[in-house]
């Protein structure tokens, strides 16, 4: 077997609601962020690759346990990586600063968490300088921001059903993996495309799988892009 590739375990150790960061929430009251650590039980790798995954909800619902989320931190879990899954802090709906801005206030949560990941890389086995993002809907959209910031040093993104709302600075971004509904009713699936157009012609690596016509969250139908997701990530992350 070879790990990040194959399957190497069954067996996890799953560590629920770890604060990373106090916050000030967006209606004005403290609040505690906290994370989920997913990763190989018995491992005697202490250098391993990072997934950080971002849940979606529309910036205003949505949790770090979500079942999709839960399902792809297993599954890459599974593989070798840490998968490691976040809150961010979420707007009341009649305060709703819409998608961009809301990308931009979650990217800001998700920079706190990669942080808390450094100052405890050693605690939890873990390289922090091969990190990748992935994020779905909401979740997608915010990496989308996160993976501008050079200093994070991210080796890539897989962004699933979240192209963003407007796409600035595409230089900055990272190699990306897309796959997105096509019969998407609620981020439409041409955000994707579009995302995948601005990247490559400015010679980011962007890859598109679409997955014919599905709606949003289309986790039911992951297998049409774990494998190049597995793949994907492999290279980037090597």
């Amino acid at each position: 077997m070879k790990r990040y590739l194959e399957k190497i375990t069954d067996e996890l150790n799953i560590e629920y609601d770890i604060p990373f960061a106090n916050v000030i929430g967006y209606d004005g009251n403290p609040i505690e962020l906290a994370l989920d650590v997913y990763s190989p039980a018995n491992d005697t790798d202490t250098n391993r690759r990072t997934i950080i995954i971002v849940h979606g909800g529309g910036f205003v619902g949505g949790t770090k346990q979500q079942d999709y989320v839960k399902t792809l931190a297993i599954e890459f879990a599974q593989l070798g990586y840490v998968c490691v899954s976040i809150d961010y802090r979420l707007h009341s709906k009649d305060k709703h600063p819409g998608r961009k801005l809301g990308a931009v206030y979650a990217a800001e949560d998700v920079e706190m968490a990669r942080l808390f990941l450094c100052d405890n890389a050693e605690k939890f086995g873990i390289n922090m300088s091969n990190i990748a993002l992935m994020g779905g809907s909401a979740g997608g959209m915010a990496i989308n921001e996160a993976c501008k910031n050079k200093d994070a040093g991210y080796r890539c993104c897989i962004c699933l059903w979240g192209g963003p709302e407007e796409i600035t600075e595409p230089e900055k971004y990272v190699d990306m993996l897309l796959s997105h509904g096509t019969d998407d009713h609620t981020v439409a699936y041409e955000k994707s495309v579009d995302l995948y157009n601005a990247l490559n012609e400015v010679g980011v690596h962007c890859e598109l799988i679409p997955i014919e016509g599905a709606d949003h969250t289309c986790i039911h139908m992951r297998h049409i892009f774990m494998l190049r997701a597995t793949q994907f990530l492999d290279e980037r992350m090597n």
